[in-house]
């Protein structure tokens, strides 16, 4: 029997192979024709000496060429090595991911801590939290200060330098512009 009539009568075989893997993603059109690989390749590597039948040695070919169209996933082939690589890139990325939100999770909490007790959450970031110390001026500790961690308007009207009544730093012998 040739080879030609050999693959025509074992058809069968990868309809009955091919309709284990129907409804799984795959169209049955695929599934046929990767089983028709299988069988095209069991029928080449037979060796009738063994004792044994056609179908014997065919169906776990065919089966397994079905299966690998699942496990590469389609048509195109890629190899192992590649699929690894993928993999390994695809761990590192998760990795870096996970270490940078971590990163800017602490950031984050920092930037909205008080920024005069530094221990409490502030309502928004750079800002004071509901503390009432922490309104209070920093150098009385009496009056509630306009900016946070600033000093009350009396306070900073005695830090203020005297205001110059002579004109500041320009010469007496110069004419106001």
């Amino acid at each position: 029997m040739t080879r030609d009539e050999l693959i025509r009568e074992n058809l069968g075989l990868v309809h009955s192979c091919a309709k284990k893997f129907v409804n799984r993603g795959i169209e049955y059109d695929d599934l046929y024709s990767s089983g028709c690989v299988g069988l095209i390749k069991a029928i080449d590597n037979f060796d009738e000496s063994l004792g044994y039948k056609l179908s014997t040695y065919a169906v776990p070919v065919i089966l397994g060429e079905i299966k690998r169209l699942f496990r590469d996933g389609g048509m195109i082939k890629v190899s192992r090595s590649l699929k690894e690589l993928s993999l390994k890139a695809s761990k590192i990325a998760e990795n870096y991911k996970k270490e940078h939100l971590n990163a800017l999770k602490a950031k984050d909490k920092q930037e909205r801590m008080c920024v005069v007790c530094k221990k409490k959450p502030a309502k928004k970031p750079g800002g004071i939290c509901d503390d009432a110390n922490c309104k209070k001026c920093t150098k009385c500790k009496k009056k509630d200060s306009p900016t946070p961690g600033g000093l009350c308007d009396e306070c900073k009207k005695q830090e203020a330098p005297p205001a110059d009544e002579g004109g500041g730093d320009m010469p007496e012998d110069m004419p106001p512009a």
